[in-house]
């Protein structure tokens, strides 16, 4: 079964560091907020930084209604048509392996298990 989803929006930024040596935070800005004239923006991620979602954001989640119980492949690709510069684009596409249960039937929560993650469109 295939679904999509899309991003509602995005601000890059250099928001947490990862456990990788990092310089100082470059990207600080907040896309421009309250600043609706703005004509131009720069935005980013540097080397050694993250920018984390919280899970209720839009655009970051999807219903499992409806699915089967099995196992799924959830594939996350970014920058799809290269158009916005980056130093390389090989780390622009990540893969999760999951299992999904229905331990109460259908009607119930599911239970989402991860099998294996990778830096590839399958692991």
């Amino acid at each position: 079964m295939l679904a999509r989803d899309t991003k509602a929006g995005y601000c890059l930024g250099d928001r947490t560091k990862l456990g990788t040596p990092a310089g100082a935070a470059v990207y600080t800005s907040q896309c421009g907020r309250g600043n609706p004239n703005l004509l131009k923006l720069i935005e980013g991620v540097s080397v050694g930084w993250a920018d984390p979602y919280a899970i209720g954001l839009p655009g970051q989640s999807f219903t499992l209604t409806g699915l089967p119980a099995g196992t799924y492949t959830l594939v996350n690709r970014v920058n799809d048509e290269t158009l916005y510069l980056e130093s390389h684009y090989s780390n622009n596409v990540g893969s999760a392996q999951i299992t999904l249960a229905w331990p109460d039937g259908t009607g119930g929560k599911p239970t989402v298990t991860v099998v294996k993650t990778c830096l590839a469109e399958r692991c």
